[in-house]
């Protein structure tokens, strides 16, 4: 793996001035960028009708079998490993054009992230849209009126993708409220974790009490805020050990610790290696 400096991290822009991009996965050949490991700003939809295709995301493998959908979602480390026969549709979108009301499903639905069946008529439903879109996209002929009617499908799109998600979520869901407050704190703590380390910083964020905050995560998830914060510290610190050239010194600074022996003995005693050894063994 050639080593870089930092991760590749791409927006929309240079593709599309609707903030939109699709691409037919039928006989594409992927280009180098979906093949080397980069992070995204937008969201990235897979609609797949058929056929076998896979993803690495977060040092995951994400399987796609036949009829299903997944969701990348911005900031995550990714890349193609494979497809195969597979037919469908390929849609990034900008976080403005998903609308703030199906967002709370896609934070819940990010802890999980696995790939969701669906049935034909999801299947119609969503491939109608995305055509449509396709169609508005590139055969613009009013700019006010498209421009407005292409947010507005694409608000839609986003939608019918979040309620499949939804009902995934929904086959485990619990009728208890401390659901909510859980999906709470790993979204706060997806966006703070460099510079909050405390379980007790957490809790005064969503204005409640370090015990109480903890006994809800713990009860929902089996674990402690403390596994949670440290999990998405060393998941971020793998990924720059992995793909960048950082020095440890450097990835502990950015990871928001003064002390990088500290954040050496952090990494070994959460993964059983040190971070030199896991970049040396991880590589080969």
């Amino acid at each position: 793996m050639n080593s870089k400096k930092d991760i590749p991290v791409y927006n929309l822009e240079p593709f599309s001035k609707w903030g939109i991009f699709i691409r037919n996965m039928s006989g594409n050949i992927a280009s180098s960028r979906v093949e080397q490991a980069h992070r995204d700003e937008n969201y990235i939809f897979i609609f797949q009708e058929s056929g076998t295709s896979s993803l690495m995301i977060d040092f995951k493998e994400i399987k796609l079998q036949n009829r299903v959908s997944c969701c990348i979602f911005p900031g995550q480390v990714h890349y193609e490993i494979s497809r195969f026969e597979s037919k469908g549709y390929i849609i990034a979108l900008d976080t403005d054009l998903v609308p703030k009301y199906v967002r709370n499903t896609f934070d819940q639905f990010h802890i999980a992230n696995i790939p969701c069946e669906f049935d034909a008529i999801w299947a119609k439903k969503i491939k109608s849209t995305i055509q449509l879109l396709e169609l508005m996209i590139e055969n613009p002929q009013s700019e006010k009126y498209d421009s407005n009617s292409i947010k507005s499908i694409s608000n839609v799109l986003a939608s019918l993708f979040a309620a499949i998600f939804h009902q995934e979520l929904a086959k485990n869901e619990s009728d208890d409220h401390s659901e909510t407050l859980t999906h709470q704190f790993k979204k706060l703590l997806q966006r703070e974790f460099k510079t909050i380390k405390s379980p007790k910083d957490y809790a005064g964020k969503l204005n409640i009490s370090a015990a109480y905050l903890n006994q809800v995560v713990k009860k929902n998830t089996g674990m402690p805020l403390s596994y949670w914060i440290q999990q998405e510290i060393i998941l971020e610190a793998k990924r720059l050990l992995f793909f960048t050239s950082f020095t440890i010194k450097e990835i502990a600074f950015n990871l928001g610790y003064e002390d990088p022996a500290y954040f050496s003995r952090l990494f070994l005693k959460s993964t059983g290696s040190t971070p030199l050894s896991f970049r040396e063994n991880s590589r080969k």
